[in-house]
């Protein structure tokens, strides 16, 4: 019989876990959306606007905004049964989720719809440069098609 020793193995570094308290909504949503910032008007109503071309009405969908300490992907399952989840300006690994993903692609993990994009403000720039009412955003355009790919089957 032989053994392994493993000298270092406790010497690992602990990592303390705040516990986190959700906003608890009554109503059943279908989406969160998690928003790395400051509370803002203008956001929300970014996002109303960013959905209602997909029927998605203002009581499916619930937002949060967070500055720090954000809440772990299994705690936000866990506190919501939303089936999609959309993360603005937020790194996996702030949500604990330890996969490499890509911004602007949708992925499923857990039965559940996840998609990473840029900061609202990366959008709302890019339409305040815009020459023209017309020209083109690229940025928004990304962030239509992949919500279009993550919600094809909402409802």
């Amino acid at each position: 019989m032989s053994y392994i020793i493993m000298n270092n193995f406790f010497d690992s570094k602990l990592y303390v876990i705040k516990e986190q308290t959700l906003p608890q909504n009554d109503e059943r949503v279908s989406l969160i959306v998690f928003v790395h910032g400051k509370e803002s008007e203008k956001v929300r109503n970014f996002i109303a606007a960013i959905l209602n071309p997909l029927h998605i009405g203002t009581n499916e969908f619930l937002v949060l905004f967070r500055e720090s300490d954000f809440p772990t992907f299994i705690d936000l399952k866990k506190a919501y049964s939303a089936n999609y989840f959309l993360f603005f300006d937020v790194e996996n690994a702030d949500i604990g989720l330890q996969i490499a993903t890509r911004p602007y692609r949708p992925f499923s993990l857990l039965d559940k719809g996840i998609l990473v994009v840029e900061s609202p403000e990366v959008y709302f720039l890019e339409k305040e440069t815009a020459t023209t009412p017309n020209a083109p955003r690229p940025k928004a355009r990304m962030l239509w098609e992949s919500l279009k790919l993550l919600l094809k089957d909402f409802k």
